[in-house]
């Protein structure tokens, strides 16, 4: 009697964890899958163009120019010290700030702590229309968004592509 009862506890824990949850359509839900977006308009946020902006504290990590407006650059900064190279010497965390200029102001495109972590970006062109992608991986955490300049409404357009919190282990 304790041997069948014995098989039918691991049969039914074998199958309760086969199991999955679904949601009310039958779909299955997976709570570890990455979220990853489109180009939805209702998952985009404008970054509106601001008059002044306060480096103080923030060292120059890197910096590229390209006339996305006339005149512009986008500029990478962080507030951990520069070594002798003048590479950022990081700490467990800093606060990284990414913005973009313009001759009549900046757009704040990142300014957020990362914890054991960094910010990667890269500045493109499509046919007429400029982008600015920003990866950023920290503690158990990767993140990848697209910022599009509109030129038309003179404003970015961010759009979060992909995204991962909890159990992530960034090899490279």
């Amino acid at each position: 009697m304790k041997k069948k009862i014995g098989i039918l506890l691991a049969v039914l824990t074998i199958s309760l964890s086969l199991g999955a949850c679904t949601q009310g359509n039958g779909e299955k839900v997976d709570e570890n899958k990455p979220t990853t977006q489109t180009e939805d308009a209702s998952k985009s946020k404008k970054i509106e163009l601001s008059k002044d902006i306060d480096l103080e504290g923030y060292n120059l990590v890197s910096e590229f120019f390209y006339n996305f407006d006339e005149e512009g650059s986008v500029a990478l900064y962080t507030n951990a010290e520069l070594d002798e190279n003048n590479q950022p010497a990081l700490d467990d965390g800093q606060n990284w700030l990414l913005i973009a200029r313009t001759k009549d102001g900046y757009y704040k495109l990142f300014d957020d702590f990362i914890q054991l972590g960094v910010l990667d970006y890269n500045g493109f062109t499509v046919d007429e229309d400029f982008y600015v992608t920003v990866k950023t991986t920290g503690t158990a955490n990767i993140n990848f968004d697209e910022f599009k300049y509109d030129k038309k409404n003179k404003v970015f357009v961010e759009t979060e592509k992909y995204s991962k919190d909890n159990n992530v282990n960034v090899i490279f």
